[in-house]
């Protein structure tokens, strides 16, 4: 999800939770002193790991 998506805040997006109920994902974030929740019905798929030993990130 990017800031822009969200017409009622413009900055201060952060700490993000992502939730699965009934099949549907919740990603539950704060922005602006407000809380928000973006909701899809797909299923994730994990790539790869976004952070890892070898590469020191």
């Amino acid at each position: 999800m990017d800031l822009n998506d969200v017409a009622w805040a413009s900055s201060r997006a952060w700490a993000p939770g992502v939730n699965k109920y009934n099949g549907t994902y919740y990603m539950y974030f704060s922005a602006e002193a407000q809380i928000g929740v973006a909701v899809r019905k797909i299923d994730f798929i994990d790539n790869r790991p976004v952070v890892n030993v070898e590469n020191n990130f």
